[in-house]
């Protein structure tokens, strides 16, 4: 049985035998760790508060209902 339809999964993909994560991925996972463990509450909690402000670039597919509401 395989876990989804998209291309980039392999044929070989079962709920079994996932794919390995990339070198790269998992060199970026562990250097974003050692950022977040770096960091203060303090920071940690502006961080989350301003992110709707640097990713405001990003646009969902759908409106949400939040976005209905203004």
């Amino acid at each position: 049985m395989r876990i989804c339809n998209f291309h980039c999964m392999s044929k070989r993909a079962t709920e079994d035998h996932r794919p390995r994560r990339s070198a790269s991925a998992e060199s970026a996972l562990r250097a974003e760790i050692a950022r977040l463990s770096r960091m203060t509450v303090e920071e940690r909690i502006t961080n989350a508060l301003t992110m709707r402000k640097r990713f405001a670039w990003i646009q969902s597919e759908e409106p949400s209902s939040r976005a209905n509401e203004k």
